[in-house]
């Protein structure tokens, strides 16, 4: 497995990758099925922004992973916007590369703190990144409105 930068190259793959992972969150919290065209469109947008940087794994030429992470303007911060592993490669390391190759990445550039926002009823997620060291610091409570 190879972890490396995405390029403009890499936008379908990783606009697939976003479009999987909302469409498991869709099973879990209901919500509009998501659009490959307007992901992929957001993505594009992104990537050549200086503040946002997409990574991707790959195995054997195929994307199997994708994390997005966005520095924060003034300060030593970042968040973990997005991060997706395939369903067949879940349990194998591969989002635990991703997020060493995005730390070493964030190193560099002398960022100290690297946060991310995980949902309760994400239970992979909620076993994952606190085996990765994340801690949670902060409880953000969300009410419907209906219109």
């Amino acid at each position: 497995m190879k972890i490396e930068r995405a390029t403009k190259q890499d936008v379908p793959a990783i606009a697939e990758c976003w479009v999987d992972l909302r469409l498991h969150q869709r099973e879990q919290l209901g919500g509009q099925r998501p659009s490959l065209i307007g992901m992929a469109r957001q993505v594009e947008r992104n990537i050549v922004k200086p503040h946002c940087h997409y990574f991707i794994a790959k195995d054997s030429g195929n994307v199997v992973g994708a994390a997005f992470v966005r520095l924060r303007s003034g300060g030593r911060s970042a968040c973990l916007a997005r991060a997706y592993t395939v369903p067949s490669h879940r349990r194998k390391g591969v989002m635990r590369k991703l997020e060493q190759t995005i730390v070493e990445f964030l190193r560099k550039r002398r960022i100290t703190t690297l946060d991310l926002t995980v949902v309760p009823h994400n239970k992979e997620g909620m076993a994952a990144w606190p085996a990765l060291g994340y801690k949670p610091t902060k409880i953000v409570m969300t009410k419907q409105i209906s219109c």
